[in-house]
């Protein structure tokens, strides 16, 4: 298969634009830290497919090749290319000619070329896969037992969970910005679940804390909120993540819906509340019409704090509001500014 090969499967057609980016976490389903290299190193990396034409597509339709790509050029070889040693300037511009290349990877090859070009005709390395690239290793291996010292609601559809090591030590420090991946054993024997959860508690502290979105049908967030209490234990990965913020400027951070999660630990304040800079914070989201009804209680109740300044009510592990809090007026769907985001 090549990249920019074209194939038609029922209605749709769809054509070939990059290799499949390996990350960690195939080696962490498969318990094998190498696997992401050996997939490289093996020339099977997958593939991504970028939709041309829609249509219906059903299981038993048939996949037919309709053209192939310009330059014949194969995933395996262009996965070579970009993440194996040696870059020769010949096969990246053959790679960069390839019209159906995602943009991402052109960006990526561009720079291997533009490094060749000054040092004898071959690229010495890729400086997107750096160690100061790709961030500090993780600070432990696969996963290990964290327990679950508290679940806090922070709205109808969110809440947090804090985790601390079994024995009280104080978790290895996490940098700003960076995330947690669970390993989740739900009821019923079927596979596990991996999902990463953002870090949202101040960086440096002693615990880490994620916060959840609450999906309507999603498996792990459900089994989390319908599950989880303070004394269970989770299988938890290291944090990773290269979305870290240092320092913070006067510039406004923009965030739509729940991807606000990351943005809280860069730019907490290392002195406390009120010690730092002031931050111009703008969320956009969409409102309902009308008030969506109160969901059964799945435990018994517990306090959190109400919205309402100054009122402490009882609530339930389900997003239900408590009695003092005024209920939301009625609104028209507002614009939300959340797009899906692109494949890079």
């Amino acid at each position: 298969m090549c990249i920019g090969d074209r194939y038609r499967i029922g209605e749709a057609e769809f054509e070939v634009t990059q290799p499949r980016v390996t990350c960690y976490r195939v080696g962490l389903r498969m318990d094998e830290p190498r696997m992401a290299a050996l997939l490289v190193a093996h020339g099977r990396p997958g593939f991504y497919l970028r939709v041309r034409n829609e249509g219906q597509v059903e299981a038993g339709n048939e996949i037919v090749k309709v053209a192939s790509g310009p330059q014949r050029m194969t995933v395996a070889e262009m996965s070579a290319l970009l993440h194996l040693p040696g870059h020769p300037r010949r096969q990246l511009i053959r790679a960069l000619r390839i019209p159906a290349l995602s943009p991402g990877w052109k960006t990526s090859l561009r720079a291997l070329l533009d490094q060749a070009e000054g040092d004898q005709g071959r690229a010495t390395g890729n400086t997107g896969l750096t160690t100061a690239a790709g961030g500090p290793p993780p600070a432990w291996a696969g996963f290990r037992p964290l327990r679950v010292i508290g679940v806090e609601a922070e709205s109808r559809s969110v809440f947090s969970v804090r985790l601390a090591a079994a024995d009280a030590a104080p978790l290895p420090a996490a940098l700003p910005g960076q995330f947690l991946t669970l390993r989740l054993h739900p009821e019923g024997g079927g596979p596990p679940i991996i999902r990463s959860y953002s870090l949202s508690g101040r960086p440096g502290g002693a615990d880490y804390r994620i916060s959840v979105k609450q999906e309507p049908h999603g498996a792990a967030s459900g089994y989390l909120r319908s599950h989880l209490r303070a004394g269970d234990t989770l299988e938890v990965a290291a944090p990773r993540g290269t979305f870290i913020t240092e320092t913070f400027s006067a510039e406004p951070a923009l965030t739509p819906g729940v991807i606000a999660t990351p943005t809280r630990p860069p730019h907490a304040p290392a002195g406390g509340p009120g010690t730092g800079a002031p931050v111009s914070f703008v969320r956009s989201g969409l409102t309902v019409t009308g008030t969506p009804p109160t969901p059964a209680c799945s435990s018994s109740p517990r306090p959190v704090t109400c919205p309402s300044v100054g009122c402490a009510a009882p609530a339930c592990a389900t997003p239900a509001r408590p009695a003092c809090c005024p209920a939301p007026s009625p609104t028209r769907p507002s614009r939300s500014t959340n797009r899906p985001r692109a494949t890079p």
